[in-house]
């Protein structure tokens, strides 16, 4: 007996199937993977530049009290007046008048982690350094574009800049007494104290500085370069050499920020973002933890990229993300291969039936046999429809815990730190309960489908009182008024009436009009063997030519309500089931009435 070339052909096709299924299946929860963990990373990066911008601003802060209760004294404006007017040679009386003026505010200024406080005349002289006193006079225009724009422009000027011998974050402020313009007024802090502010907002973590390498070779003296040493994550950085730091700056980096920065020298992505001077963030492994990488460019007062903020901060979730994507791909490959072997059995059994309808078409038994495999094979499906929908709840249930676990952990701070984030974790919790609600209404769909037409069954005003109070017990305050008028026994169950009901009440509320209150009206009528029932309500209504197209599967005509599509193809499925017919007219309460007749059986 030649077997069809389907026979052949089918296993094939299953076999490759499950292996696509497969295939797309990791490539899902990998690309799921990756978003999560770049939305992990760009929450670490967002924590960083706010904690960054934080400590600039609270320094600026300080120079702004400094400059307004100090330095615009009128005897520290009377002095640098004078100086202006002195030669050089003779400037050092003026000098040691303004040192000594000013010495308990400098004092200060460094406990606050102001290291530098500096006075420039407007004819490009440096008038006093206190954390240099012996050294004035130099011309500093050429060298610091901060002060060149401060005394041209007469504005204030701040951010990151690189001296002959210092780099940090520097706030300067022009000077000037009856519209006479004397010079400016410096502060400047090093990274230490950047440092020690980011591990009070952040936490612990390792933090390293890096400069731009042309940049310091070209302004920083010779003698003072020795002070920097190539930076291990990247060759066009440097940063200060650890063997003469450790006078310098009150920390170190860690053999772990030295071990993970080596690890990403190798990455061919972070070499080629930081030589660009990109802001960005990347989650990684080291050593079986999981890391995420901040890379906060900084930069110059000409707003070119001068240097690097990075943050090293082990993200435990990270790994769990991944055993939760290993579990759940697992868990998918398992159901796909069972899934196979149940089609791949059913399709054996099919070309099985085939070869006995061959060999006994003549003979009744094998057509009695025949409609018995056929029969089993229906219910192996029905069976498998069930399993399917009622199995996916469980991922939808993952993906709701999943997301309730971020927001515990993140919680108001996601919002504010990240609207993007905060806006995507709501997204995935709604989501996840429409996903739930489309499987439960699945479920009823199929035990609808399933069913057997109610035999012999009567149910009525009960039910359908009882349905009322429910969905307005549900409404609360929201002013849903339901009234009845003559409510006939219908041909149903009470399940399949108080689901018939519930279903078409439940989509009229969801439907409704949200300008006024909801108001239904539920009536019926009963003429020999036939029963009417008439659902009006005061809604929107819907259009005449949408009226047939709403009782499709997954219908919806307003995606921005929420809703599954299946309501009312449930409710026309429960009553053809019975024999009966269901559609949709104009309401005389302004809205949309649903309208069903469903036939009593002969001896009712």
């Amino acid at each position: 007996m030649k077997l069809p070339a389907s026979t052949k052909i089918i296993p094939g096709l299953l076999l490759g199937g499950g292996l696509l299924a497969l295939l797309l299946g990791y490539f899902f929860l990998a690309h799921q993977y990756r978003l999560e963990s770049a939305m992990l990373a760009e929450q670490h990066l967002s924590n960083l530049e706010v904690a960054y911008q934080g400590a600039i601003e609270t320094h600026r802060f300080s120079t702004i009290t400094s400059l307004r209760a100090t330095v615009l004294r009128p005897e520290v404006l009377e002095l640098l007046a004078a100086a202006l007017e002195t030669p050089e040679g003779e400037m050092s009386p003026l000098r040691g008048r303004l040192y000594r003026l000013l010495l308990p505010e400098y004092q200060q200024l460094r406990t606050n982690g102001l290291d530098i406080f500096l006075f420039h005349l407007a004819d490009d002289r440096v008038l006093l350094r206190f954390h240099r006193p012996y050294k004035a006079g130099d011309r500093l225009f050429d060298l610091r574009p901060s002060l060149r724009i401060a005394n041209s422009e007469l504005r204030p000027v701040s951010g990151l800049e690189t001296g002959r011998s210092h780099h940090g974050f520097r706030y300067v402020y022009p000077l000037a007494v009856n519209e006479r313009h004397l010079g400016s007024v410096e502060y400047a802090m090093p990274f230490d104290f950047v440092h020690q502010q980011l591990l009070g907002l952040l936490g612990p973590g390792d933090y390293l500085f890096l400069l731009r390498a042309d940049d310091v070779r070209a302004k920083v003296d010779r003698e003072q370069q020795e002070r920097f040493a190539t930076a291990t994550l990247h060759p066009e950085f440097l940063l200060e050499n650890p063997s003469l730091a450790v006078v310098s700056r009150r920390f170190r980096h860690s053999e772990l920020a030295e071990q993970l920065s080596a690890g990403l020298r190798r990455n061919a992505e972070v070499q080629r973002r930081m030589a660009a001077g990109e802001t960005f963030a990347l989650p990684f492994f080291h050593d079986g933890r999981s890391y995420v990488a901040s890379m906060l460019a900084v930069q110059d007062i000409a707003r070119q990229p001068a240097a690097y903020i990075i943050g090293f901060n082990e993200a435990p979730v990270l790994k769990a993300m991944l055993r939760a994507k290993i579990r759940d791909g697992l868990a998918a490959a398992l159901g796909i291969i069972l899934l196979t072997c149940v089609l791949w059995r059913l399709m054996s059994q099919r070309d099985l039936l085939r070869r006995e309808i061959v060999v006994r078409r003549q003979s009744e038994r094998d057509k009695a046999l025949l409609l018995r495999r056929q029969e089993n094979s229906y219910r192996e499906y029905r069976r498998l429809y069930e399993v399917m929908a009622h199995h996916l709840q469980e991922p939808a249930r993952r993906v709701t815990i999943y997301a309730q676990m971020l927001r515990q952990q993140a919680g108001k701070q996601l919002w504010l730190q990240d609207l993007r984030a905060g806006q995507a974790l709501d997204f995935i919790e709604r989501e996840a309960s429409r996903l739930k609600t489309l499987l439960n209404n699945i479920q009823q769909y199929l035990h609808v489908e399933a069913a057997s037409p109610d035999s012999g069954a009567i149910s009525g005003r009960r039910e359908i009182e009882q349905v009322c109070r429910d969905l307005q017990a549900a409404d609360g305050a929201g002013g849903l008024q339901i009234t009845t008028g003559y409510l006939p026994d219908l041909p149903l169950t009470s399940a399949n009436t108080r689901l018939l009901f519930s279903t078409i009440l439940h989509n009229a509320v969801t439907h409704a009009d949200p300008e006024r209150p909801v108001l239904i009206r539920i009536a019926g009528e009963r003429e020999g063997r036939l029963v009417c029932y008439r659902i009006a309500d005061n809604g929107p209504g819907i259009a005449p030519h949408y009226r047939e197209k709403v009782f499709d599967l997954f219908a919806r005509l307003d995606t921005a309500r929420p809703g599954t599509g299946l309501g009312l193809a449930i409710a026309r499925r429960l009553v053809e089931k019975h024999g009966g017919e269901i559609r949709l007219a104009d309401s005389d309460l302004g809205g949309l009435a649903v309208i069903f007749e469903l036939p009593f059986p002969d001896e009712t």
